[in-house]
């Protein structure tokens, strides 16, 4: 069975809301969980939570964690974690996604659309296969 070797992207698509995902730590996250070491020349991301603006790419950072930031195997489940807190402004549409070419492109994992945060704006982990 291959492994999949992913460093994790979270793609929101609400247009203000102020959330950062901790697991798998995305790249450059000052607040992520097991995180790699940040590569050489680049620096933490402290504006994770800050709505990409109308012209930025989904992918802030291009160059990968000299290590991935996890490892599964196909058919594993997987939990992504939200940091508490934030502002999810009354919920949206959440999209998982994966990179297998450095951010060129992305394959949907997993989507919830319109309530993204429950009713209560209490969501924090997702769990999929």
């Amino acid at each position: 069975m291959k492994l999949l070797y992913v460093i994790g992207s979270l793609l929101a698509g609400i247009a203000s809301a102020h959330l950062d995902m901790i697991s798998p730590c995305p790249r450059y996250s000052p607040r992520g969980v097991n995180c790699p070491a940040v590569p050489s020349g680049q620096s933490l991301d402290y504006s994770m939570s800050s709505p990409l603006g109308y012209n930025e790419p989904l992918c802030k950072h291009t160059t990968p964690f000299p290590t991935p930031s996890a490892t599964w195997t196909a058919g594993q489940s997987v939990t992504v974690k939200l940091a508490p807190g934030g502002a999810p402004h009354g919920g949206g549409h959440c999209q998982f996604s994966i990179s297998y070419d450095g951010g060129n492109t992305f394959v949907v994992l997993y989507q919830v659309l319109k309530q993204c945060f429950g009713a209560d704006q209490s969501q924090r982990d997702f769990t999929f296969t």
